[in-house]
């Protein structure tokens, strides 16, 4: 079994995503398990969202529209993430309706770039005949302090990974950055946060390779 993960910039588009696609299908004999962070630039979009929500109420339009081409320029259901944006503009009104913005509250709106990026993913992988599933972080043992924006992993998440990690014979494409508190908030690792989850799922599933992809000016 290998971890490869993918930056913002490598699923940024739908040709991007075409591509990490192939990638995975390329390495689909060493029993790939799959993390992603979010399209690039949406997280600093969400963050925005977040800050103006309690003074102005919010519209998340320009994220709904960026994530909305991708679908239809790879063919996917239209209404893929349709659940995701209604959690979404839950959490922003009630950001509005309190008029403060918590950490706590700010890295739930954050995690939100993960979540629909990952089922993007997910998606384009299934269209191509790959069978695959998609796993919120959080639900498969990542579980952290609550050091809200900068959260730390702790250890019983090594052991929790292996119990609650089941895909079968599909891929896994599992969101990155994002955790969980023992009482149930979501967390975010802070910046990089995706390479550090998939080093500790690679760590807790025994992986072989564990790869880190990105996209970087001037290199192929």
């Amino acid at each position: 079994m290998i971890v490869m993960k993918f930056g913002g910039t490598s699923v940024g588009n739908p040709e991007s995503i075409r591509n990490v696609c192939r990638l995975i299908e390329k390495n689909i004999a060493r029993r790939p398990a799959v993390v992603v962070s979010a399209v690039s630039g949406v997280t600093d979009m969400l963050l925005r969202l977040a800050g103006t929500a309690a003074a102005t109420g919010a519209e998340i339009t320009q994220i709904r529209n960026k994530h909305q081409q991708i679908i239809s320029d790879l063919a996917l259901d239209k209404h893929l993430l349709d659940q995701v944006y209604e959690h979404l503009l839950k959490d922003l009104a009630f950001i509005a309706e309190s008029l403060r913005l918590t950490k706590r509250m700010q890295d739930k709106i954050a995690s939100y770039g993960e979540k629909l990026s990952v089922r993007l993913v997910s998606a384009c992988l299934d269209s191509m005949g790959l069978k695959s599933r998609f796993f919120e972080s959080p639900d498969i043992g990542f579980v952290t302090d609550e050091h809200f924006t900068e959260a730390e992993i702790l250890p019983e998440t090594y052991s929790l990974i292996p119990s609650k990690f089941r895909c079968d014979d599909a891929i896994p494409v599992v969101t990155g950055f994002i955790g969980r508190t023992i009482d149930g908030d979501i967390t975010t690792l802070g910046r990089s946060g995706s390479d550090y989850t998939a080093a500790i799922l690679g760590s807790a599933l025994g992986a072989e390779e564990i790869q880190i992809w990105t996209d970087v000016s001037g290199v192929k």
